[in-house]
């Protein structure tokens, strides 16, 4: 799923920064952060036309 791929891509940033900034949070809800980025960050935008 290509929404998938762009989310946990920029998920991946962030969490990159964040631990770099020694504020790293824990992978325990990663897949709940993504479908949640995935709602909301990308399907509503309008950027992907997957369902």
């Amino acid at each position: 799923m290509r929404t998938r791929k762009i989310a946990v891509r920029d998920l991946g940033r962030v969490a990159h920064i964040m631990k770099l900034e020694a504020q790293a949070t824990s992978d325990a809800n990663l897949e709940a952060r993504i479908e949640a980025y995935i709602r909301d960050q990308i399907k509503e935008r309008g950027l992907c036309n997957e369902p």
